[in-house]
């Protein structure tokens, strides 16, 4: 739904250990950041897990206005029979909201460097 170019982080579990590794290593006081240190659009990334799986791509979108009507649809349609929806309307906007986070504290107090993984390297 939209554009979904606006970058957005990653973390792949393995880093998510690394950086829990490091934190009872290193016993830190307080909360850090902890990503890929890579940052791709939503459309980026599932065109490179596509062309990873060999699998084809999105070939189009929706506009980002009626994805948003869409979902409203579903949820409350969905609502009406008792059950929820995955795809909402704020899940639609976050998906094409800019959404970036610094992970040098992460870095410098916790030892972590985050691993290229996969098909994102």
């Amino acid at each position: 739904p939209g554009r979904c170019d606006t970058p957005m982080p990653l973390l792949h579990v393995n880093n998510l250990c690394e950086a829990i590794v490091g934190a009872l290593e290193h016993r830190p006081a307080g909360a850090f950041n902890v990503t890929d240190g890579l940052s791709f659009g939503l459309r980026e990334f599932t065109d490179r897990l596509a062309s990873h799986l060999g699998v084809p791509g999105a070939r189009a979108s929706v506009p980002l206005g009626l994805a948003r009507l869409a979902a409203r649809a579903g949820q409350t349609a969905l609502g009406l029979m008792g059950r929820g929806s995955a795809l909402r309307p704020e899940i639609v906007t976050l998906m094409n909201t800019h959404c970036t986070f610094s992970i040098e504290a992460a870095r410098r107090e916790l030892g972590y460097e985050p691993s290229a993984r996969e098909f994102l390297a």
